[in-house]
């Protein structure tokens, strides 16, 4: 007997949880994540944790906003207005607050276990956090390439919601 796979978005609702019990079972100095859609290359990871050793960094981004990426326009210009309102309202240096590929030190895994968000907007909120508790952070320039399959992200009703982590993560701070 077989059964129906549950929409898109509802089998998204476990990516967090599932990320957070990995973190949680995970053992070793650092931690790292990337969405599995074929837009991040896993080879750039190994950049990205010589980094964060070289320069005793707390997290490492994988920065997708740069022109060689194939990023979409949407996506883009989304991306753009979040660098520009965690710059303006955390005084973030990133250029890419969404990223999907990070890598970061295990010793703030309670941290990033605490963190409320249990949803896509769990990134935004991992970014603000960051910014709020003043982590040691960079980013590496990655090829992002073009998504295999469909997006579960609503840029109106996602976007509301992640604009609602940043502003009260802003107002939390001051």
């Amino acid at each position: 007997r077989t059964q129906a796979m549950p929409p898109l978005r509802s089998c998204y609702a476990l990516w967090v949880p599932l990320l957070k019990h990995g973190f949680a079972s995970a053992k070793g100095e650092y931690l790292s994540f990337l969405d599995l859609d074929n837009t991040y290359p896993m080879a750039q990871l190994l950049d990205m944790f010589r980094l964060i050793q070289s320069q005793n960094l707390d997290i490492v981004y994988g920065a997708r906003l740069h022109p060689r990426s194939e990023i979409g326009i949407v996506r883009k210009l989304g991306n753009l207005f979040y660098v520009f309102l965690l710059k303006l309202l955390l005084n973030s240096v990133l250029s890419d607050v969404c990223s999907g590929m990070r890598v970061f030190r295990a010793d703030r895994k309670p941290a990033v276990l605490a963190l409320a968000r249990n949803d896509l907007s769990f990134s935004i909120e991992f970014t603000a956090f960051v910014l709020t508790d003043n982590w040691k952070i960079s980013e590496v320039p990655v090829p992002y390439r073009d998504r295999v399959g469909n997006s579960k992200l609503s840029v109106v009703q996602d976007g509301f919601v992640f604009l609602f982590v940043v502003l009260r993560k802003a107002l939390k701070k001051s």
